[in-house]
């Protein structure tokens, strides 16, 4: 199997540790959400909950794919000015095939989950199905082109981050602006995803933008469920 890895060497499982204190977060924000269902009984809550528990175990699978990718042979071939890291993996290709499709799935579902909470949509059974359905296609045909899970992830993070830009120009608190901020964050690290091709160095700064982003979510949810 052919593999095409777009991280500078020097960043090889460094991308993992920030990963993992990725999971940490959505987990943790995942608990802050239970938390506060438990204590208002809005089910809004719970979504929301269920939504980063899926996020944090889409990066989970994102982390054993790499760790299996990094520990294979490497071989590199210079073609003009374009560096091609290739992996040939033997016993592997089902395990990582199978992390890399719940690490697409995992993360346009909890997002997907995040957008119906917003737009009210999520009592809606046949929107939540067609939705649901879209995103397992867009699963699909990540396997073929990486750029279609993070297009889809960029158009999910627009109207995610378009909704909680709104909510902090209507209140105009700390919070809001946090959370705003966050998805922001987020969205510019998918759009950097997406071109990555081109230079590996935008791995790099959309892994670091994206983490950030993330420690932005659990600074916000922690500042609320303290109140």
């Amino acid at each position: 199997m052919l593999r095409f890895l777009y991280s500078p060497v020097w960043f090889y499982n460094i991308d993992s540790i920030f990963e993992f204190v990725t999971v940490i977060i959505a987990i943790l924000v995942a608990v802050y959400s239970y938390k506060c269902y438990k204590l208002s009984g809005d089910k809004k809550y719970k979504w929301f909950s269920m939504s980063f528990a899926a996020i944090g175990l889409g990066f989970l699978a994102k982390i054993l794919t790499n760790f299996t990718l990094y520990h294979e042979v490497v071989k590199t071939k210079a073609i003009g000015l374009i560096i091609i890291t290739s992996r040939f993996i033997q016993k592997d290709v089902f395990f990582i095939s199978t992390t890399t499709f719940f690490y697409h799935f995992l993360i346009l579902l909890g997002l997907l989950g995040i957008y119906l909470i917003l737009y009210k949509t999520f009592k809606q059974k046949q929107d939540i199905f067609i939705l649901s359905f879209l995103i397992f296609i867009s699963t699909i045909g990540s396997h073929y082109r990486y750029q279609v899970f993070h297009v889809t992830a960029i158009v999910l993070l627009f109207f995610i981050f378009r909704k909680f830009y709104q909510n902090y120009k209507k209140k105009l608190t700390k919070n809001t602006f946090y959370v705003a901020m966050a998805f922001c964050l987020l969205l510019i690290s998918q759009i950097l995803f997406l071109f990555l091709g081109l230079d590996v160095q935008l791995y790099v700064l959309g892994e670091v933008i994206q983490v950030v982003g993330f420690v932005l979510l659990l600074v916000a949810y922690i500042t609320i469920f303290r109140k």
